[in-house]
């Protein structure tokens, strides 16, 4: 029997990147350690634990829907499968450096709907629990973000549009920048709890850990 999701007016939308794990094309870091078939099969369990969390989320009412936005092609066999089997709307990734491309589709969204939340899919430590904080903080704030332990950030949210203007992606910097960013503009916002992803042998052992348990 299928479950129906909640119903929630104010549930933001939930945005995916994702990049079709192709061995030697994802997860470069931990490819040098453990090999490109091995690092692309990691990235293939990651995208299907982030929306196994993200799907439930949806069933609970916490978001409204779930988009997936791919690269380098969301027809590709593998994207249009995972759709089938989870119910979501696929969409592409525009051209340029990170924080364009989450712009571009954060502006997309916030032109249907209220509020966003735009999440990767190497952060399983995130959950359900993670998108419900996350979705709380936005109702009261412009944006949120979930801090990494590197520097980054995990998942961001907006009720309006962000800038990323000065941030250098990728780095120890990222956050610090983006912070920078929002304070400049006068962005209202809050943050999650840091948390990890999933980018060296390590971390795969910590997110083993963290199914098993």
């Amino acid at each position: 029997m299928t479950t129906e999701p909640s119903r929630n007016a104010n549930a933001p939308a939930l945005l995916i990147f994702a990049r079709e794990p192709v061995a030697g094309q994802v997860k470069s870091r931990l490819a040098a350690t453990i090999g490109a078939e091995a690092a692309a099969n990691a990235y293939r369990e990651l995208i299907d634990a982030t929306l196994a969390y993200a799907v439930a989320a949806r069933t609970q009412g916490i978001v409204a829907s779930v988009e997936m936005w791919c690269t380098p092609d969301p027809d590709s066999t593998f994207f249009r499968e995972l759709a089938a089997r989870n119910g979501i709307t696929l969409r592409c990734q525009r051209e340029g450096d990170l924080g364009e491309r989450m712009s571009g589709a954060l502006t997309d969204a916030l032109a249907k709907v209220s509020a966003a939340l735009l999440i990767g899919t190497d952060c399983p430590a995130l959950g359900v629990a993670g998108l419900r904080a996350a979705a709380t903080l936005l109702c009261s704030h412009d944006a949120v973000l979930g801090p990494a332990e590197d520097g980054g950030f995990v998942l961001i949210g907006a009720r309006v549009p962000v800038p990323f203007n000065g941030v250098r992606w990728s780095s120890l910097h990222t956050l610090h920048d983006t912070r920078a960013a929002f304070a400049r503009s006068g962005v209202r916002w809050s943050e999650l709890p840091v948390s990890w992803d999933v980018d060296e042998p390590a971390d795969v052992a910590r997110w083993k850990a963290l199914h098993a348990g």
